[in-house]
């Protein structure tokens, strides 16, 4: 005997060609239907259905009611329904169950909240707003709590939709207004009172009631993903039914081809006027009614896809669910979208060759060539540099013309730099020099490749011979001149200083306005350079006043004035600390709303900067909520880095950091979350980040990602052995060798330590400008039962300007209270800090680990 249900109602059948025809009937502008969305709608955007929550639930309430008892589907349900049918409805599991989990209201919100947190609008969601922008859709009630909609029309339309969440709202609402409309018929998660358990679906409330028969008077319905287990709805539905002034264009229940529908369902399609389609998913269907509705073009206009964040695309074209979905419309669309992700992605790569942006004149290259370089690219990016290099070749003998050929170079260059081979990249550099040797860019990047700052240096001065006033190659010469200042190689301090404020006021000469990142770079410089705390303030302040005087809003002004009032803990609480919070907050105001992220980016920062934590946490939980912001790798960095140093919160800082990559790929962020897996002594979460996207970073982060692997692993020599093998890709400073000298003292080879550090002091002139050297200069001795040079370790804790520095050498001199009472003070204001002390290797014998020990439980 057959038992489907939806066999014995074929004459309800109908088909996706039916259901558009129907919607395509209108006789004016109003839709002739209203649609109703479920969860179903929301699981390929990364939503759990409601079936996947009850199966969670279920076993957690079955296992703490019978625990130690195996647990199984079929026999849970029906021991659950024989034993504790007070409370449990196997017809109404997802309410009877979200109650049992979660005593209260807000217990309730809590839970949907985060569930549908950082949750975006996958590609069914486009085609649905482009229907509701060509007016075929205008009213969509909903069961859901996210704002996958509301998001929706913020990312692909210019339309704004009304959206009622609250049943005091929804009497406001007009059923001939042509705004489109959102009515949340269980209300909102940012509600306490959002409608989940059985006593709360048991009836819709009154205005939400009214609203929803008013609609159903002059509309029929479209169902999508919504089971119909909800009295609230199902008993309405069934009451207007009974009369013919309601539904007159009929209700098509759209049924997800395979699943069972429910038995309140199957009564529902008893009635007349309602009849079921079998769809393959709600972006499936969609993407029918949009191809028949509106055409075969994409469901977002291309101008819109250059304007919006690439990841969203990319999300689209990367999505499991889209991928193996057998709609053809869907297969064409991502075929489509990931060409122009292709295409944009390639002409970004060459604006990054360039360091610099600049006008772009790609459109000279013919679709052939462009499809080339695509392909090249891709080879890259898998590490098929043999075959790119022979592309590339071929490619060069074609004779393409004179875009296409220094677009090739361009790739052969990123081609070796991938392979690690520097030196055949400055070699093609050399010749797209040859090839036009008044193009200042080919030079500015070979300077990026050289690791000798007099070869750089050449390379830079070469290219002021023909190219005196562009900024572009004064700033050039000014990163090589601060690139040697940091790495301290041995040259006058003072004729550095002299060269770098030559070549700073140079590039201020050739563009004095905001768009020359000179005025960061020496800010930057200042920041970081050891110098008298009037000197400082001095000079950060001609450059803010400066930037200022251009634009007192600018990025550049606010975050000059950022860098002067940070540096220092007095200045940190001062009332111009204040001011300059509250400068930001209103030229987030000021400033156009595609620039809003950029701001609020800046706020966090100098909330973080400035020692504001609890404002700090207040802005991340109101971003947490804002669906523009709460998902863009700029705040997600951020979120983690407050999450650690605020509370120590490491597992949750390593969430966000995941999220971050993912949603850029960024080279910095793998580095970034390697570290935390360094904390974690997670070697296999390091492995798993350079099996996913190490193809796609240059060597010298391979290197690294590496060496925190060997780290997490306690291989001290493995990490040792990458840091030496990066010293091909570098520039080797003190910053370097104060790294090997560390490795080396986990190791114990203090001999080798000392002497390597003694070397880098005497580069250096034994400044105290770089107190870790000498610290790990000491340590190394006195590990050899030799005495601390007291001298010098006395100059560290006055001059540096280093508090952790200065509790080192207080240790060192054998004052071990005064440095707990310095470290604890950096762990209260730093919870990350913790880990970085316990990765120091002086405190890495047991004398240490004790100490550490008790600066840790104090500071908690």
């Amino acid at each position: 005997m057959d038992h489907d249900p939806l066999k014995q109602l074929s004459a309800k059948r109908r088909t996706y060609a039916d259901l558009s025809r129907f919607i395509s009937s209108r006789t004016s502008e109003v839709p002739n239907y209203t649609f109703l969305l479920g969860a179903g709608c929301s699981v390929s955007s990364g939503v759990r259905s409601a079936g996947a929550l009850v199966e969670e639930w279920r076993r957690e309430v079955f296992e703490r009611l019978y625990p130690g008892e195996a647990y199984e589907v079929d026999a849970a349900k029906e021991r659950l329904s024989k034993h504790e049918g007070v409370w449990y409805n196997a017809n109404r599991e997802y309410s009877a169950l979200f109650e049992k989990n979660f005593d209260l209201p807000r217990q309730r919100r809590m839970f949907v909240e985060k569930e549908v947190a950082g949750k975006v609008p996958n590609l069914g969601y486009a085609y649905l707003i482009r229907l509701v922008d060509d007016g075929y859709i205008n009213t969509m009630f909903t069961t859901n709590f996210d704002d996958l909609i509301t998001e929706s029309f913020f990312q692909f339309s210019q339309s704004r939709p009304m959206m009622c969440a609250h049943d005091s709202a929804i009497s406001s609402v007009s059923v001939t207004s042509t705004r489109p409309k959102i009515i949340k018929l269980h209300g909102d998660y940012l509600f306490d009172d959002i409608k989940s358990t059985v006593r709360e679906t048991e009836s819709l409330e009154e205005n939400t009631r009214k609203k929803f028969v008013e609609f159903g008077r002059d509309f029929g319905l479209v169902v999508v993903g919504y089971s119909g287990c909800d009295r609230s709805i199902m008993d309405v539905l069934q009451y207007l039914l009974r009369s013919e002034d309601h539904f007159k264009h009929g209700i098509y229940w759209c049924i997800r081809r395979g699943e069972a529908p429910s038995d309140e369902l199957i009564k529902l399609l008893w009635r007349d006027r309602v009849y079921f389609v079998e769809i393959d998913g709600f972006d499936e269907l969609m993407a029918q009614l949009h191809n028949d509705l509106i055409g075969n073009s994409l469901p977002i206009d291309t101008g819109i896809v250059n304007d919006k964040p690439r990841t969203i695309i990319k999300g689209f074209c990367e999505n499991t669910y889209l991928r193996s979905s057998s709609s053809e419309v869907i297969k064409r669309d991502l075929e489509i979208l990931e060409r122009q992700n292709s295409r944009e992605e390639l002409f970004s790569t060459f604006r990054d060759i360039k360091r610099f942006p600049q006008e772009s004149d790609d459109d000279e290259l013919s679709d052939r060539e462009t499809v080339a370089m695509i392909e090249i690219r891709r080879l890259i990016d898998s590490n098929s540099f043999s075959e790119a290099r022979e592309r590339i070749r071929s490619e060069l003998e074609k004779q393409p013309g004179a875009r296409a050929r220094e677009r090739f170079y361009d790739l052969l260059v990123r081609t070796e730099e991938f392979a690690g081979d520097v030196k055949a990249a400055i070699r093609v550099l050399d010749d797209l020099i040859a090839l036009d040797p008044l193009d200042p860019d080919n030079y500015i990047r070979k300077t990026h490749l050289l690791h000798d700052h007099d070869e750089r240096m050449i390379a830079v001065n070469s290219c002021l011979e023909f190219a005196p006033n562009s900024f572009k190659v004064h700033n050039a010469a000014l990163a090589a001149l601060l690139d040697a200042r940091r790495a301290a190689l041995g040259f006058d301090s003072n004729a550095l200083s002299e060269k770098i404020e030559y070549h700073f006021q140079a590039s201020i000469r050739c563009n004095p306005g905001l768009n020359n990142w000179a005025w960061d770079m020496l800010g930057k410089h200042f920041y970081k350079e050891i110098m008298p705390k009037e000197d400082f303030r001095r000079r950060m302040d001609e450059i803010s006043s400066r930037c200022s005087s251009m634009d007192s809003a600018s990025l550049r002004a606010l975050r000059a004035r950022l860098n002067r009032l940070s540096r220092y803990k007095e200045d940190r609480g001062s009332s111009e600390a204040d001011s300059l919070l509250l400068d930001i907050a209103a030229a987030t105001k000021q400033k156009p709303k595609y620039m809003r992220a950029e701001y609020v980016w800046l706020e966090m920062d100098a909330m973080s900067a400035l020692d504001r934590t609890a404002d700090l946490s207040k802005k991340v939980s109101e971003i947490n909520l804002d669906s523009e912001l709460s998902n863009r790798r700029d705040f997600l960095v951020r979120k983690a880095s407050h999450l650690l140093e605020a509370s120590g919160d490491l597992s949750g800082a390593v969430t966000a950091m995941k999220a971050a990559l993912k949603a850029e790929k960024s080279p910095d962020d793998a580095l970034h979350l390697s570290r935390y897996f360094v904390y974690q002594k997670d070697s296999s979460g390091i492995s798993e980040i350079i099996r996913e996207y190490g193809k796609s970073f240059y060597p010298i982060h391979r290197h690294l990602l590496s060496r925190n692997e060997s780290l997490a692993r306690g291989n001290v020599e493995g990490a040792l052995a990458q840091l030496r093998a990066m010293n091909t890709l570098r520039i080797i400073g003190v910053d370097q060798s104060n790294e090997e000298i560390h490795d080396l003292l986990l190791l114990k080879k203090y001999k080798e330590a000392e002497q390597i550090a003694k070397a880098a002091l005497e580069q250096v002139g034994w400044s105290v400008g770089h107190p870790e050297l000498l610290i790990n200069y000491e340590l190394a001795r006195v590990r050899q039962d030799e005495s601390p040079k007291k001298a010098k370790l006395q100059e560290v804790i006055e001059k540096s300007g280093n508090e952790a520095a200065a509790a080192c050498a207080h240790y060192l001199m054998g004052n071990a209270d005064k440095c707990k009472e310095l470290l604890k003070a950096e762990l209260r204001r730093n919870r990350e800090n913790r880990h970085i002390y316990e990765n120091w290797a002086i405190f890495s014998d047991a004398k240490g680990r004790g100490v550490l020990e008790a600066i840790v439980n104090s500071a908690n």
